[in-house]
Formats: C-alpha cells, sequence, structure tokens
C-alpha cells in the first residue's frame, strides 16, 4: 500500500503543476478508486483501461464532490502519468469528468432543468449563506466553540472564501518572512505563499474591514482564553487547547456551519460575484487563487468576460454588494 502511494505520488508531482496540497488530494482519490475497486494487492496499472468498470463504480458514489474528485483524479492520472493509455482511455476520463462538473455547476447556480430534492437544497443564494452567519453571531458568546463557528463563518462570508488550507497554514504576523501565509492586521493585508496551484508564486490582496475588526476581536479572547502564544495562528484548534489545524479540520467545520462544503461556497461566491460586472472579475480570481481561464470556464457561468485592465482593486463594489 505505502509503495503505491509513494509510487503515485511521485508520477503526480512529476507533472510539475499541482502544489503538495493537491497532490495529496489527487493521490488519496486514486488510492480510494483502486481500494474499492480492485485491492491494493491485485491492482495493476492496466486496470485503469477498464473504463466501463471504473466509470460504474465512479457511478455509484452518493457524494456528488465524491465522486468529481475521484473522476478528476482519474483523469489527471490518465492523460498526464507515466503509464501509457491510449486516446481512447484518456478521452472517457476527460468526458467523464467534464460532464460531472457541468451538472454541480448547473446545480449550485439552479441552472438546470431537473433538479432533485437534494439538489435544491445544495443550491444556496449568497445572501442565505450570510444570513446563516447572523444566526451564530446571536449565540458567539455562549461558548468558546460557538464564537469559533462564529468566527470561520465570517472569515468565509466577510472576504472571498479561501481554500481551507490557506487559512489553515497562515499566521497574524507584521513580519514578511517570505514563505508563510500571514496577515499583516496594521496594513489589513494578507500574503499568500503556501497555496493549492503553482501558477501564482504569491498573492497579496487587501483584506475586508469588517473581517479585521472581527479578527482584532477575536486575537483578544484568545489571549484572555489561552494567554501569550508565540504562534498567533489565524484559525487554531481550541477545543483541547490551543493548538493548529489543518485543512482537512477545517474543512469540516466549514460543513457543519454552513451545510456545505468549501468547494461549493467557492463556486457560488465567484460565480454570483462576477455577475455583478467584468470590473470586479480580476481582483476576485487573484484573491481566490484562479486564473482567468479557470474562473470563465468553471466559475463565472453567468458569461464570459473580455479580459480588462486591472485599475486597482474594485473593493469597494465587493464590499457594497457581497460583505457589508
Amino acid at each position: 500500500m505505502e509503495g503505491l502511494k509513494t509510487e503515485l505520488t511521485k508520477n503526480i508531482i512529476s507533472i510539475g503543476k499541482y502544489a503538495p496540497n493537491s497532490v495529496c488530494t489527487i493521490v488519496n482519490a486514486l488510492m480510494n478508486i483502486i481500494c474499492n475497486l480492485w485491492g491494493y494487492n491485485n491492482f495493476t496499472w492496466e486496470k485503469f483501461n477498464e473504463t466501463d468498470v471504473v466509470i460504474k463504480y465512479l457511478d455509484l458514489i452518493p457524494n456528488d464532490n465524491t465522486r468529481k474528485n475521484r473522476a478528476s483524479a482519474a483523469k489527471i492520472y490518465t492523460n498526464f502519468c507515466n503509464y501509457g493509455f491510449t486516446a481512447e482511455v484518456k478521452n472517457v476520463y476527460i468526458n467523464y469528468f467534464n460532464k460531472i462538473a457541468q451538472r454541480i455547476d448547473a446545480i449550485r447556480l439552479g441552472h438546470s432543468d431537473n433538479l432533485t430534492a437534494k439538489d435544491l437544497e445544495i443550491k444556496k443564494d449568497w445572501t442565505d449563506i450570510r444570513n446563516k452567519i447572523k444566526e451564530y453571531e446571536v449565540n458567539k458568546d455562549k461558548n468558546l466553540d460557538s464564537y469559533m463557528k462564529y468566527y470561520i463563518g465570517s472569515l468565509y462570508t466577510c472576504h472571498p472564501p479561501l481554500r481551507p488550507g490557506e487559512w489553515a497554514s497562515s499566521i497574524f504576523s507584521d513580519i514578511d518572512d517570505g514563505i508563510t501565509n500571514h496577515i499583516n492586521i496594521k496594513e489589513g493585508r494578507m500574503k499568500i505563499y503556501q497555496q493549492k496551484s503553482k501558477t501564482h508564486q504569491v498573492r497579496e490582496f487587501k483584506l475586508s474591514p469588517k473581517l479585521i475588526k472581527i479578527m482584532i476581536v477575536f486575537r483578544h479572547k484568545i489571549e484572555q482564553s489561552f494567554g501569550p502564544r508565540p504562534i498567533e495562528y489565524v484559525v487554531p484548534s481550541c477545543r483541547y487547547g490551543y493548538t493548529s489545524t489543518n485543512a482537512n479540520n477545517l474543512s469540516k467545520q466549514i460543513v457543519s456551519i454552513f451545510n456545505m462544503n468549501c468547494d461549493t461556497l467557492r463556486h457560488i461566491y465567484e460565480s454570483t460575484i462576477i455577475s455583478i460586472g467584468p470590473d470586479t472579475r480580476i481582483y476576485v480570481a487573484k484573491v481566490m487563487g484562479h486564473t482567468l481561464e479557470t474562473q470563465a470556464t468553471d466559475y463565472a457561468i453567468y458569461g464570459k468576460f473580455e479580459n480588462k485592465p486591472e485599475n486597482g482593486d474594485p473593493f469597494d463594489l465587493i464590499e457594497n454588494k457581497m460583505h457589508t
């Protein structure tokens, strides 16, 4: 098992396109396919030529996002890695993934004529998502667990929703060491080095003034509970003492707060805000860690816009429409 995982990891890394967190996600998805279909001991790479067997397995996965992630992993491996799959096999996995991705995006935005009851539950309006946090705000001082739900909810509604790994690896710091994701409260800015895609070497952007105020109160509350800390994590784990969290734990908390995962939140947010107008799209793509091409094909379902030169960050427009 470990030998296979090492081989998969090496092959995905060799593509040169994916950051460590993404490599881990792809490898875990492939390991799940292999384990559930053939078992580690009986597996050979030729098994992925049995496209009808793999597709049937993927079709039976009840969770849309899990199905999409595993289909994506199969597409990536059969198209780019060392084993020589035929063009026909590659196209099967490409077409299957594209079909799933298009359906999920249609559901998220209500652009589908065949929505089931579960689909309708998944589809949310950004206003509904923000109102959900108001419920947590009322009870935020009940206990630290309630406050953390309000705080994490605020991170994902007072600012474009970042990937869980980007928040989990961030600290509060006025010092830029050139490698650590951090927030400079005094300047109201965030700088991200550790991220999913290698497209961006570093991202730096303004934070919502409302979110900065929430963070200042949060830091004070944490200091009252745990005293001075040598490292101040932006999103710590506080249930069993003050420690760092990780992307998986934060992802679970996001689901418990919003009843949807971060990937769905990001799709709803970006597709909604792009509908405001093209002036916002360059800034939002930069903040969320997308290229304009990814934004247009996977997120901006309302239409593709011409790339316009950036005239500063259209932050006031975003604040008025999405974060006030």
